[in-house]
């Protein structure tokens, strides 16, 4: 209890979101209330880290890639707005890398604002339109022989 109660102060005097919103929407479990941004500022990096790496794999394909990557690189229509998708999630997540390293109160509750806003008006949505597309593609992929996949740079 002690971590909702040192969060609800901070809530108050930074305008932070409310700790239930970016627990679902973040994956954060609150444990230790004494650092408590630098935690929720921690896993808001490695979350944004984490979309980004899971788009990284289809946009630089290369022959060691997995068969997987190479379908949906083929599958992908709009690779400049998942390329943008993805520059958007690397420039946070590095914000974020330095933001936990200033450890300063007031930044860190900036940087979850600018995150939990960002995140859920503009960049959830990109990313599950890319989800939604390659789950759609998938239904009608067609098994193709190796030479049809491979990567030609």
């Amino acid at each position: 209890m002690k971590e909702k109660e040192a969060y609800k102060k901070l809530q108050k005097k930074y305008k932070l979101p409310n700790l239930k919103d970016l627990m679902r929407e973040f994956g954060i479990k609150v444990e230790d209330h004494e650092l408590l941004l630098h935690r929720l500022v921690e896993r808001m990096k490695d979350f944004l880290f984490e979309k980004a790496k899971t788009l990284e794999s289809i946009i630089f394909v290369r022959s060691s890639s997995e068969p997987s990557q190479l379908y949906e690189t083929k599958m992908l229509e709009n690779k400049e707005e998942v390329f943008e998708l993805y520059k958007n999630l690397q420039s946070l997540g590095w914000k974020g890398e330095r933001i936990k390293t200033l450890v300063n109160e007031k930044e860190m509750a900036s940087y979850i604002n600018e995150v939990f806003n960002v995140w859920t008006k503009n960049l959830k949505e990109k990313f599950l339109n890319v989800c939604k597309t390659f789950e759609e593609k998938w239904k009608d992929a067609k098994l193709r022989e190796s030479s049809e996949l491979m990567y030609h740079g």
